[in-house]
Order: structure tokens, then C-alpha cells, then sequence
């Protein structure tokens, strides 16, 4: 399957496409760590046949946005993938 190059978009269209995918398949959670500081993590979720689009354009994305790595995690259990990160560095 064919995607588009993210490193083509211009930096409004990357924030315009990060905005998206989190509209329609992402999650923001804030939680207190065990120290007792704010953290907030970032899930993008999706079905196993997504794969190739997480592949070819979401973790891409991200690097692009300055994410240094991103790791899909597969859910069996609901045939589904996620890519989970943090404001931790």
C-alpha cells in the first residue's frame, strides 16, 4: 500500500494531520505519578489492518514532530494496535 511522504508536507500540514489523528483516534490522559507530578500521555489507537498506515505515516509523524521513538504495541485480546508516549523524556 502506497502513503504519502510526510517530510513533503509543510509544518502547518504535519500539526494539521497530528491534530486529526488525534481527533479521530487519539487520547489525551493526565495522571499523577507515583512522585506526585502531572503526566500526560498521548495514545493513538487503531485496528491490526491500520498497521501499515502507523507504519508509513504515524511514526514518521511523530519523529517529525520531534518524537525520538515510537513503538506500535499490538492489542490481541480486540485485534487492535496502539502507540502509547508520554511528556516523560
Amino acid at each position: 500500500m502506497n502513503f504519502f511522504d510526510v517530510n513533503s508536507l509543510t509544518d502547518e500540514q504535519k500539526f494539521a494531520l497530528f491534530y486529526g489523528i488525534m481527533l479521530g483516534d487519539g487520547c489525551l490522559s493526565k495522571y499523577i505519578s507515583k512522585e506526585g507530578t502531572n503526566r500526560f500521555v498521548i495514545a493513538i489507537s487503531g485496528g491490526i489492518e491500520d498497521e501499515p498506515f502507523f507504519k508509513a505515516v504515524i511514526i514518521p509523524l511523530l519523529s517529525n514532530l520531534g518524537r525520538a521513538s515510537s513503538t506500535i504495541k499490538h492489542k490481541k485480546d480486540c485485534n487492535a494496535i496502539e502507540l502509547n508516549f508520554s511528556n516523560r523524556t
